[in-house]
C-alpha cells in the first residue's frame, strides 16, 4: 500500500502508563488519527483492537509505518509494560525503529500556558504522585526538575510559583492541594488530565528528527521506584499530606 501524501515520517504512538490508553498515528507534526480508551480494565485487552482502529481511520497498513513512539512512564508498572511489550513487538515484526518519550511531558505539553509553570503529576498510589515541573519553551516545553516520586506534600513544599496541575494526580488531589497552595494552585479540566495521542506525536516526531530513533530493544520503563511487591510494608503507610 503507498503512503498517502502527507509530511512523514509516519508514526504510531502509544501510551499504556495512566488509566487512559493513548494511541495516536500522525504524519510528521500532522495527527492522523487518535483513540483513547478508558473503561476500567486492563490496556492487554483492548490495545491491539485500538491500534487496528487507528490504523484503519488513517487508511494504512502496518507495513507503510516508519517507526513507533512508546510513552515511557513513569506510571502504572502492569501498563507500562503492556504498552512497552506491544511497541517492542510490532518493532520486531515490522524492522521499524522506536522513539521513547516521557509520559509526564505528554500530559504537559498540551497543557502549557505562557506565563505558568505546568506540574504533570500521575496518580501512584500508596497516596504518592509522579511529577515533574515544566516551563513553557518557545513552542515546547522544557523540564525544571528530574522526574521524581513525591507525597502531595513534598509536591506543596516545591512550589512557590503559581503553577497549573495537570493528570489524575492533580485530579486526585485537588482538594489538597486548593487547600494548601491557594491562588498558587490553577487545575486543568477535562481530557487534559489524560494524556492525549496528539501530544505523544508531537514529542515523538520532535524527538526523531532532533535525536533519532533506536531499536525498539533499546527502549526501557521509566518506573521511578520498585513495584509495591518488593517495598517493606512500613514504607506504604505515609498520609498524603501528613
Amino acid at each position: 500500500m503507498k503512503k498517502p501524501k502527507l509530511e512523514g515520517p509516519w508514526l504510531l504512538s502509544i501510551d499504556s502508563s495512566t488509566g487512559t490508553l493513548a494511541v495516536g498515528l500522525s504524519s510528521g507534526p500532522k495527527t492522523v488519527a487518535q483513540v483513547t480508551v478508558d473503561h476500567g480494565r486492563t490496556h492487554a485487552t483492548v490495545i491491539m483492537d485500538a491500534i487496528g482502529m487507528v490504523l484503519e481511520l488513517g487508511r494504512i497498513e502496518p507495513a507503510v509505518l516508519d517507526g513507533l513512539v512508546a510513552g515511557r512512564g513513569p506510571g502504572s508498572f502492569t501498563g507500562l509494560r503492556i504498552g512497552l511489550a506491544t511497541v517492542k513487538a510490532m518493532a520486531l515484526a515490522l524492522s521499524r525503529p522506536v522513539v521513547a518519550v516521557s509520559s509526564l511531558a505528554g500530559l504537559a505539553w498540551p497543557a502549557a500556558v505562557e506565563g505558568l509553570e505546568v506540574w504533570a503529576v500521575i496518580d501512584a498510589g500508596r497516596q504518592q504522585v509522579y511529577c515533574c515541573r515544566y516551563r513553557p519553551a518557545g513552542d515546547g516545553i522544557e523540564p525544571l526538575c528530574p522526574e521524581q516520586v513525591l507525597y502531595p506534600r513534598q509536591l506543596v513544599a516545591r512550589t512557590s510559583n503559581k503553577s497549573l496541575l495537570v493528570g489524575s494526580g492533580a485530579v486526585k488531589y485537588r482538594d489538597y492541594f486548593r487547600k494548601e497552595l491557594g491562588d498558587r494552585a490553577v487545575f486543568a479540566s477535562g481530557p487534559l488530565n489524560s494524556i492525549q495521542p496528539v501530544a505523544l506525536a508531537c514529542l515523538g516526531w520532535r524527538k526523531w528528527s532532533r535525536q533519532g530513533p533506536v531499536e525498539g530493544d533499546e527502549i526501557a520503563p521509566v518506573y521511578l521506584r520498585r513495584p509495591d511487591a518488593e517495598l517493606p510494608r512500613e514504607a506504604m503507610t505515609p498520609a498524603a499530606g501528613g
